[in-house]
């Protein structure tokens, strides 16, 4: 990502609405409405907090390691892994 493409989303991420607060763009918006990726993205977020929470349970000193761990259950090849083992049921 080059710099101004950076500094234009914080500074989106961080203007503020009429009450003081931060501006919402997308408040409201149905759900069956958006485009799939941004709901791919948003189940890669939650599928990663699920996977970090699951990897401390077991492990909690490595923290590069279970990062690196992580991200790489939660890659698409993984995904795809793991989605032709449930498949059949």
């Amino acid at each position: 990502m080059k710099f101004s493409q950076f500094k234009l989303l914080v500074d989106m991420m961080f203007t503020p609405d009429e009450q003081g607060g931060i501006k919402k763009c997308y408040d409201g918006v149905d759900v069956r409405q958006m485009h799939p990726l941004v709901l791919a993205y948003i189940g890669d977020a939650f599928f990663h907090l699920f996977v970090r929470t699951r990897l401390l349970s077991y492990e909690q000193a490595k923290v590069h390691a279970l990062h690196a761990f992580s991200a790489q259950i939660v890659s698409a090849v993984w995904q795809h892994k793991a989605y032709l083992g449930i498949e059949p049921m």
